[in-house]
């Protein structure tokens, strides 16, 4: 099984926000290398950095991801990613990539979490710390290159206890999806679509008695232009109707 583990730290809400990428190279199902790279992002705006100690003096200095890009990709070649919630590691990839205007490689992913949910379905959660935890594998979380190790030992672990040969092998007989990085539309569209839900909810279906926190997300959320704000809204605004019993119309 041959593959490479990617993790990304963001330095705020932004996509195109990547201040560190750590990689886990796995070949013949061992981890045989492992790099972290630091990029100065498109701005100074620092907001994660009480998650993964990194902030703007630790990397004002350093290239672009542009510039750091080449070396990246000399190490992953042609071998395909894995990615704990492959699906925030891979937003970062692509619209960083389309920040720079750099073509996209063809590399296929698979989400590790999905895997676990999959392989361990008893687990309570398959967080990465969760994980990591049940299969006794150290984890120095938000550590990008720690948090890359982990993801490709729960790859290689999930592969041993099914007798998979390939991640291929692994994520069809799982039923989970293994994509190649395409152009995407910006998120904008829909984040705006997702905050229009939420005006018609409030204006359409709110009782009297309709509770402040309802409100309080409506008025006082730190809304920003990005996926990750979008559907966090969503998903609250789902539990909200659900916890109040209030039908969407």
């Amino acid at each position: 099984m041959n593959f490479i583990a990617i993790d990304f730290e963001t330095s705020n809400y932004d996509s195109n926000s990547a201040c560190a990428v750590g990689l886990a190279v796995v070949r013949n199902g061992e981890v045989v290398n492992k790099h972290v790279f630091f990029f100065c992002p498109p701005d100074s705006n620092f907001v994660f950095t009480y998650l993964h100690g990194i902030s703007y003096d630790d990397v004002k200095n350093e290239p672009t991801f542009a510039e750091v890009w080449p070396r990246i990709q000399k190490i992953i070649g042609n071998l395909p990613f894995v990615a704990h919630n492959a699906s925030f590691d891979m937003k970062v990839l692509q619209e960083t990539l389309n920040y720079y205007g750099i073509p996209y490689p063809k590399i296929p992913c698979a989400c590790t979490c999905m895997i676990s949910r999959r392989v361990w379905p008893q687990l309570s959660s398959h967080s990465l710390d969760t994980v990591a935890n049940y299969l006794n594998l150290p984890l120095d979380h938000h550590n990008p290159v720690s948090d890359a190790e982990v993801c490709a030992q729960i790859a290689i672990e999930a592969s041993l206890e099914g007798g998979f040969h390939s991640l291929l092998d692994m994520t069809n007989a799982l039923g989970i999806r293994y994509d190649y990085l395409t152009k995407r539309k910006s998120s904008l569209k829909k984040q705006k679509k997702t905050i229009g839900n939420i005006s018609s909810f409030k204006n359409n279906s709110e009782p009297k008695s309709f509770p402040e926190e309802i409100k309080a997300m409506r008025y006082n959320e730190n809304i920003t232009s990005t996926k990750s704000i979008a559907d966090k809204l969503a998903l609250k605004l789902t539990a909200l109707r659900e916890k109040y019993g209030i039908r969407k119309k």
